[in-house]
This record gives C-alpha cells, sequence and structure tokens, in this order.
C-alpha cells in the first residue's frame, strides 16, 4: 500500500472517528490556513500578564498536492519559547471546516473545527478526548494587523470520560493559533463550577521588513 492510500485512509479513520463538523463549508476567515504567517517571524505572548520569550515561526508556503482529499496545506515551523524542544514542523490541511494535522509517516488527524456554529470531539494522546464547540466570528487587531478569529471551547476529558479542563480561545486561523485564551479546570466550590488556572494574551507580532 502506497503512503498516499494510507493518508486516504487514515484521513477516513479520522473523520470517522472524530465526527466531522457540522457545517460542511469552510469560513471565509480560514482561508488561506496559517496565511498570515507568511510576513510573520515571531509572536510575543503574555501568561498571567507576564510577557514571554517570542516564538520563531516561519512559513515554508503551500505544499504543492494536498494530502488525502483535503482542499488546501500549507507546512509552518513554530519554536515556542516555552519549550526546549526543537522547532515544531507541521502539516496542516484543511477539509471543509476541519483542520487536519498530517503526520511524518502519512496518518492524517482531525485537529479543530474552524467554522463558526460547528462541533468536533477529537481524541487525545493521553487516550481522553477534546471536544471543540466553535461560536461566532470576529476580529482582533493586534499591532496594526487585523486578524480574523473563530470563538472557540475546547473542553478536554480523561481516558474515563472525567473532565479535567477546559480552554476558552480566540483562535486564528491565519496564524494557526489563538490571540487570547483561559485555561480553566473543574472546581465545584467556585461559581459557575470553573477556576481559571491560566491566561494567555497574544501581545506582539514582528513582521518581516
Amino acid at each position: 500500500m502506497t503512503r498516499a492510500h494510507r493518508a486516504a485512509l487514515a484521513l477516513a479513520g479520522a473523520v470517522a472517528l472524530a465526527g466531522p463538523a457540522r457545517s460542511q463549508t469552510a469560513a471565509p476567515e480560514s482561508r488561506p490556513l496559517a496565511g498570515l504567517l507568511r510576513d510573520v517571524t515571531s509572536l510575543t505572548y503574555a501568561s498571567d500578564g507576564t510577557l514571554q520569550a517570542p516564538w520563531r515561526v516561519r512559513h515554508d508556503g503551500v505544499l504543492r498536492r494536498e494530502i488525502a482529499g483535503t482542499s488546501y496545506c500549507v507546512r509552518i515551523v513554530m519554536q515556542r519559547a516555552a519549550t526546549a524542544s526543537p522547532a515544531d514542523s507541521s502539516r496542516l490541511c484543511v477539509a471543509g471546516d476541519t483542520v487536519f494535522t498530517a503526520e511524518p509517516d502519512g496518518a492524517v488527524r482531525a485537529t479543530r473545527p474552524i467554522g463558526p456554529g460547528t462541533s468536533l470531539i477529537v481524541p487525545t494522546r493521553a487516550k481522553g478526548t477534546a471536544h471543540y464547540q466553535t461560536l461566532t466570528a470576529s476580529t482582533d487587531t493586534i499591532g496594526g494587523m487585523p486578524i480574523p478569529v473563530v470563538l472557540t471551547t475546547a473542553t478536554t476529558r480523561d481516558s474515563l470520560g472525567r473532565v479535567v479542563q477546559r480552554l476558552t480561545e480566540r483562535y486564528a486561523p491565519g496564524l494557526a493559533t489563538a490571540t487570547r485564551g483561559e485555561f480553566s479546570v473543574p472546581d465545584s466550590t467556585v461559581p459557575g463550577g470553573w477556576r481559571q488556572r491560566q491566561v494567555f494574551e497574544l501581545k506582539r507580532i514582528e513582521r518581516r521588513r
């Protein structure tokens, strides 16, 4: 079996397991995926109000061939300041309202929905699940750059189905990351049942000169 055939089967399996995003037409703000990174060299975040070291990013371009029936694929490289590991090279693809990640072995897995008003459940590497729900689309402006975002909530459950975390974020398909987000954990002793654990926010975008 060729790698292309394995990838096609992997995509079909990922959609069957995760369940396709409910909307079948990609939102305008999701095109092109990671497109804003073409002119960006770094992203600087604040974590709980404290500026972090910049994330170094590189846009390696749109892939010539789509992967396993997806309609648009791109490769990006991102060195997150918080990790000492080598830079993360990712191949991201879009099919309908869903973003897929192409693994080095040719497997393709559903990552998240990016169209407003969609829902997707994906397996996590810890053998749990992440339930993504998107709300409305909006636009943030950072350093004079307008950035389309999709308001998204991701609720994570462990392998026993217990809720362990919730992430509420403003995800920017054009940056392939969020402009702002809040991590919370279940806590029955506080109003609403969630206790805030961390807030992050994109503060600075360094562009090519």
